[in-house]
């Protein structure tokens, strides 16, 4: 017993006297982090049953393995619930958060403040990922340390249409670093095609940084907004060329084919938070840019829905009450004619000339 407690004593000194000299845990956390950072993969689930196995593999397949994957079921009424179960069973970094139906954008927010990771990547769950693409993001996050997000490529398919994930090659000199400086219109240096938010991941402090997040009730087209507001806050961008997302479009059910009212309906909606927010665009001519971008929107489908009158009224006086007469933004000659023209149709001056020149045609036929 006596050699017993001597040879524990002296086991005992050893490990004290060598914990002075081994790191400590927390340092080779810290470098284990910096090697290997944890990607926060935020999906909001909503009647996506047929497609959600076969979408959420694409992520649970990823090349780069150290990730949580956080699915929001949004009150979703069919079978969603099971077969996110289904998946969690087999794999632990998968989280589950249920809440009542309201919306994808709250859904969104939800994962963002459970998000434990160092950078946010929104996914949505109809769609696939090319496997390599998001340890590809992590090379290019460590290559370049100050950059606010990466940008991969993204291609569309029609729904339905077979695709072989396995084909997209990688090329490293499809990668190109975006800096946009101080005046300079981020919307020119940071061109992109469409707003989808599931082309980017980003550092997870540049959300709250800069007061970011999806905007509540909007029922499409709140990638818009969001990458609209998301762009003066950008200052480097690291672009990949590379094809690293495929979005399916066409989908029964999917909001991004919404009806004309609902999208005009969510576009009012934008229209009052740009211009609430007009204080984050500090480049030359950024006001007469956000009246030219909200026009190019509105206009055109204005004309098109039957309660034109009222979408009319709405616009016009979000644009000129409360944005152009208010900060006295001057205007170009195109949108000066474009916003008489929606003053037009809010007095409803076009619908009463036509029926005055029924009138008098039928006074012309009677005589």
């Amino acid at each position: 017993m006596k050699n017993f407690i001597k040879k524990f004593a002296l086991l005992t000194f050893v490990l004290f006297v060598c914990s002075f000299f081994l790191p400590s845990h927390s340092v080779c956390a810290d470098e284990l982090n910096e090697q290997s950072p944890k990607i926060s993969v935020i999906l909001p689930i909503y009647k996506v049953e047929k497609y959600l196995d076969e979408s959420l593999k694409t992520v649970e397949n990823q090349t780069y393995k150290n990730l949580e994957i956080i699915c929001v079921n949004d009150g979703s009424p069919d079978n969603c619930d099971k077969i996110l179960e289904e998946h969690a069973q087999k794999d632990s970094r998968i989280r589950i958060i249920t809440q009542e139906n309201s919306g994808t954008s709250v859904a969104r927010n939800v994962g963002y403040e459970a998000a434990t990771g160092d950078f946010i990547y929104y996914c949505d769950p109809d769609d696939f990922l090319v496997p390599h693409t998001l340890e590809k993001v992590v090379d290019i996050f460590k290559k370049y340390k100050d950059i606010d997000a990466v940008e991969f490529g993204l291609t569309r398919i029609p729904f339905g249409q077979e695709v072989d994930l396995n084909s997209y090659k990688y090329d490293e000199s499809k990668i190109k670093l975006l800096e946009c400086k101080n005046g300079q219109s981020p919307y020119e240096i940071f061109k992109t095609h469409g707003w989808s938010v599931c082309k980017y991941v980003y550092k997870k402090n540049f959300f709250k940084d800069n007061g970011l997040e999806f905007k509540k009730g909007l029922r499409t087209n709140e990638d818009v907004l969001f990458g609209f507001l998301a762009f003066p806050c950008m200052k480097k961008v690291a672009r990949d060329e590379n094809i690293g997302y495929i979005y399916r479009i066409n989908r029964p059910g999917s909001t991004s084919g919404s009806a004309l009212k609902v999208k005009l309906s969510s576009f009012a909606e934008i229209t009052k938070e740009i211009v609430k927010n007009r204080k984050r665009f500090k480049f030359k001519g950024s006001d007469e840019y956000i009246l030219n971008f909200m026009l190019n929107n509105i206009v055109r489908r204005t004309q098109k829905v039957e309660d034109r009158q009222v979408f009319a009224k709405t616009f016009y006086n979000e644009l000129w009450n409360n944005f152009v007469k208010k900060y006295n933004v001057k205007l170009s000659a195109k949108n000066e004619k474009r916003l008489k023209q929606l003053k037009i149709w809010a007095d409803g001056s076009e619908k009463e000339k036509v029926s005055r020149s029924g009138r008098n045609a039928v006074k012309r036929k009677n005589t």
